[in-house]
């Protein structure tokens, strides 16, 4: 099993990932979402797992480690602001894991964990030259079970400092600003984000020209500029497989891909 290519698990088929440069769709944005491998990684955490949200202490509405920056005046109901903060911060965050030994040749270059995205020393140091200081990096620990060794190489969870959020309005909100995706989405699918990315021409424009940037705090699943997706698979890191479904709740859908696009 160790070396399968192949693995089911709980009536799903998973297709261990080759390395390619290819890009599937021309897009303006490549969206990250979540890894598709949760069903052949099982992860344990040492500690309580924490997403990074608004409820967390300290990131509420007035959080003095957001820090607003300007916008488009026409850009609409967005607001754009930069995570900021010491790594102490960041702490809760950073749990150490531990994975089955015989899924660690599984293990992709970008591997979407519930707390952040972790990332290889390899696309750590590609993020920084397409990006640089629009991120944070703190080394990750995974353990295999069993052993409790260390999974051999660096690995560093990865913070995206560019956050947009959208502005909502109860009494508009959801008013022909619903846009079904091919592709699950997650925060790029609520609220009128979608809807909003693929109408709205200012914002399109602002964000398109950052490499990496998410919605509100949420760290798992982020959007990536076509240059940064385009320099991460010429360097042949595996964890991003594109989407070519055309409706993700179809039953014919391929549960390995994760990139979406607009």
């Amino acid at each position: 099993m160790k070396n399968s290519k192949v693995r089911r698990r709980d009536g799903v088929v998973y297709r261990k990932e080759v390395p390619s440069a290819e890009i599937v769709k021309d897009a303006l944005i490549y969206v990250y979402d979540d890894s598709p491998l949760h069903g052949v990684i099982h992860t344990e955490y040492h500690a309580a797992k924490k997403k990074l949200t608004g409820n967390f202490p300290g990131f509420g509405r007035d959080s003095t480690y957001l820090i607003k920056q300007p916008v488009p005046e026409d850009i609409g109901p967005w607001k754009y602001k930069l995570l900021t903060c010491e790594a102490s911060v960041l702490a809760p965050f950073l749990t150490p894991i531990t994975i089955d030994a015989d899924s660690v040749d599984w293990l992709p270059d970008i591997f979407g964990n519930v707390q952040a995205p972790i990332v290889t020393g390899r696309v750590r140091e590609t993020i920084e030259e397409v990006d640089p200081g629009y991120s944070y990096f703190f080394p990750a620990e995974i353990l295999m079970s069993g052993s409790g060794a260390a999974v051999p190489g660096d690995r560093y969870f990865w913070f995206q400092r560019r956050r947009m959020s959208y502005v909502w309005n109860p009494l508009t909100q959801g008013v022909g600003e619903q846009l079904r995706l091919p592709w699950d989405g997650r925060m790029f699918a609520r609220g009128g984000v979608a809807w909003q990315l693929t109408h709205n021409a200012v914002l399109r424009d602002f964000v398109c020209a950052f490499p990496f940037w998410g919605v509100n705090l949420n760290q798992l699943t982020f959007a990536m500029s076509a240059p940064a997706f385009r320099r991460l698979k010429a360097g042949l890191f595996t964890g991003m497989i594109e989407s070519t479904s055309t409706d993700y709740q179809s039953e014919d859908r391929d549960d390995s891909q994760n990139i979406g696009h607009f």
